[in-house]
């Protein structure tokens, strides 16, 4: 199959997501991921199904190259840090922060971030980066998947919870831009 462009940045909670659903390999053979390298390292070991726990081996995934380890550099924090007040730096976790930064690099250009996490959706919003998100939503809609996966999806991951947690932080710009 060959590989939707753009590519797209995974969060944790949509590689969890993906697993617990049963869409990880459907977006791995549809789109080119790329995954921060805090989040393949610290965050994304495990997930749930029926009340099990289910391991993950995000470093297989490497080699294999279904996805691509994306690690943001000491500049490419430091200019998220010059945007961003601190206080809305600290409700960001450490992957959502590296991801924010590889959007702001110029070595990774052209990447969409799909997460569901409120926090990095405005985030999205605060810094004006509305066209760098996707919702989970239209990512596998783009991809063409079915309609009975898309009814099952959680409401976080859908493109109405995306776009209002966008304009929350498009709304808020003058409280976390620096």
């Amino acid at each position: 199959m060959i590989k939707k462009s753009p590519p797209v940045l995974a969060d944790a909670v949509i590689v969890i997501g993906a697993h617990e659903q049963m869409y990880w390999e459907f977006l791995c053979n549809s789109y080119k991921i790329g995954i921060p390298a805090t989040i393949l390292e610290d965050e994304v070991f495990y997930f749930q199904r029926q009340d099990r726990k289910h391991g993950l081996t995000p470093s297989e995934w490497v080699k294999e190259g279904k996805v691509a380890r994306l690690e943001a550099g000491l500049e490419d924090y430091e200019k998220l840090n010059h945007l961003l007040s601190k206080n809305f730096m600290d409700t960001l976790d450490p992957g959502e922060q590296e991801a924010l930064a590889l959007l702001g690099s110029s070595k990774h250009k052209g990447y969409l971030f799909c997460t569901a996490d409120k926090a990095a959706i405005r985030a999205l919003g605060v810094l004006g980066w509305r066209e760098r998100g996707i919702s989970v939503e239209t990512l596998l809609k783009r991809a063409g998947r079915s309609e009975a996966l898309l009814k099952r999806l959680p409401y976080h991951f859908s493109e109405k919870w995306f776009n209002n947690s966008l304009q929350e932080g498009f709304a808020e710009r003058h409280l976390w831009l620096n």
